[in-house]
Parts: C-alpha cells; structure tokens; sequence
C-alpha cells in the first residue's frame, strides 16, 4: 500500500511545491506559489463548475437508467 498509492502521492505533492518542469534538471522550491495562481485562475473554477455540473447531471441519470433496466429485467415474463 504504501510503495503504491502512499509513496506516489507524497512524490506529487513535493513536486507540486517546487517549480518543476518536464525535462529541465533544476529547479527550485516555491512553497505554495502553485496552489495560489491555481486558485486565482479563472479557467480553475471555470472547470471545477463544469465538473460538478458534469456529475450532477450524468450521475442521477447513470443510476435512474441502471435502475429502469433493473425492473425491466426482473418483471421480465417467461
């Protein structure tokens, strides 16, 4: 458990605190700086609305179908 999901995790979350970039050797600790320009994007919230718009609509429609074909399928006559 924790060489595989514990450990990972706490590599990102060391990595989200610095200004690390894909294929540049150095970099340096910010602390918090990502997290701040993250909250003051206005394309962050933007998408975290259509994430919750996104599962208020598909998931009660996700469980109202797999329920509809559930009586479908037990009131089914032989």
């Amino acid at each position: 458990m924790l060489g595989i999901i514990i450990g990972p995790s706490l590599v990102v979350v060391a990595i989200s605190l610095t200004d690390y970039e894909l294929g540049v050797i150095d970099w340096r600790w910010i602390g918090l700086a990502n997290y701040e320009e993250m909250l003051n994007d206005r394309k962050f919230w933007r998408s975290i609305s259509n994430t919750f718009t996104y599962v208020a609509i598909l998931v009660p429609a996700a469980v109202l179908l797999g329920l509809a074909v559930a009586i479908m399928v037990h009131a089914r006559t032989r």
